[in-house]
């Protein structure tokens, strides 16, 4: 009787365990599939999150809070023939009324003479014959002609290469650009470059020359903030040439500003409030860009490291008045208030090297 009465209690309780461990399985299975609806949902949402992100950012306009938007500007042009500059500065020096005195080392293309001081060198013989300057012919004259004609080829291949035995030979003019960026702690830099352009004459050579050598000037008293710079040149053999040429390096650095808020070119002035660019942000980087033409031929330092910039720095400063053709400062930013960063400053001056 005990026996029959055990059996059925063992079978129920058995019975409930199977349904007990049924129920847990059913509700993992039913977890388990969430879990997997889940993970779906998020796979797909993730790539459409991203994408609707990315076609915010490229509909949305970039705030210009986020770009240098002031620049300054000074200078002025007056390109005219070298040759043509030198000759009447020449006249004018003589002093003479009513008589052309031929200067050392001038040669006339049409002709055959070249002058060597103020002795004219003549078709001559080989032996000695047509000099008259005390000399006679033979063994003396033959040296004498040997002599001259050393000198004859010195004056010619100088000629030919463009050496400067005298400016009025060379008819040559030499664009230059040298630019030099700056860490933002040189802000005694901007006010500097702000009172050169408050008292600039730009229409007279005088006035190009302060220009030029007062830039030199105050960014060579900055010597500690100087991380980057680079220089180019280009010769060229007319007046349009060079004007072409130092239009398009002024063109290609105008082009990089938002808004040029101070002016002074050829006695033209203009003077804008410069917005501040980025409140609350430090003054990163500053960038001054110096364009000569000038008379004659002459190269600059690749500006590679502080002491070529140096050089290169005092090469421009140091040009006569009378040579200068053109000079043109630009710089970025204006403002007080406001910010070239890096970024802006590796995208627009990509050729500069870290000094």
């Amino acid at each position: 009787t005990m026996m029959a009465t055990t059996m059925p209690r063992m079978r129920v309780r058995h019975g409930a365990s199977r349904g007990r461990k049924a129920l847990v399985v059913r509700a993992k299975e039913r977890e388990t599939t969430k879990e997997k609806v889940v993970r779906r949902i998020k796979a797909v949402a993730k790539p459409m999150g991203a994408a609707a992100l990315a076609l915010a950012l490229a509909l949305h306009p970039v705030d210009a809070a986020y770009a240098a938007k002031s620049s300054g500007r000074m200078g002025g042009r007056s390109f005219h023939s070298s040759r043509s500059h030198h000759s009447s500065s020449s006249s004018r020096s003589t002093g003479l009324a009513g008589k052309h005195t031929t200067r050392t080392g001038t040669a006339t293309p049409s002709t055959s003479t070249f002058a060597w001081g103020f002795f004219p060198l003549v078709p001559f013989s080989p032996f000695g014959y047509g000099y008259g300057y005390g000399y006679g012919g033979g063994g003396g004259g033959l040296l004498f002609t040997l002599m001259l004609l050393g000198m004859f080829a010195f004056v010619a291949y100088e000629a030919s290469q463009g050496g400067v035995l005298d400016d009025s030979l060379d008819d040559r003019i030499t664009v230059a650009r040298v630019q030099i960026g700056l860490l933002g702690l040189a802000r005694q830099l901007q006010s500097d470059l702000d009172r050169i352009a408050a008292r600039a004459d730009t229409s007279t050579p005088s006035g190009l020359k302060y220009v030029l050598e007062e830039t030199v000037l105050a960014l060579m008293r900055n010597p500690d903030y100087m991380v980057y710079g680079g220089s180019a040149t280009m010769v060229v053999r007319s007046p349009e040439e060079a004007e072409d040429y130092f239009n398009s390096f002024s063109m290609q650095e105008r082009g990089k500003f938002t808004e040029e808020t101070l002016i002074n070119i050829t006695g033209q002035r203009k003077s804008v409030t410069g917005q501040s660019g980025k409140l609350g942000m430090s003054n990163e980087y500053i960038v001054v860009t110096i364009l000569v033409a000038a008379d004659g031929k002459f190269k600059l330092p690749r500006c590679r490291d502080l002491t070529e910039t140096k050089e290169a720095l005092t090469k421009i400063g140091s040009l006569r008045a009378s040579s200068l053709q053109a000079v043109e400062v630009l710089w970025q930013p204006q403002a007080t208030g406001d910010a070239l960063t890096r970024d802006e400053l590796v995208r627009d001056y990509p050729a500069l090297n870290i000094l």
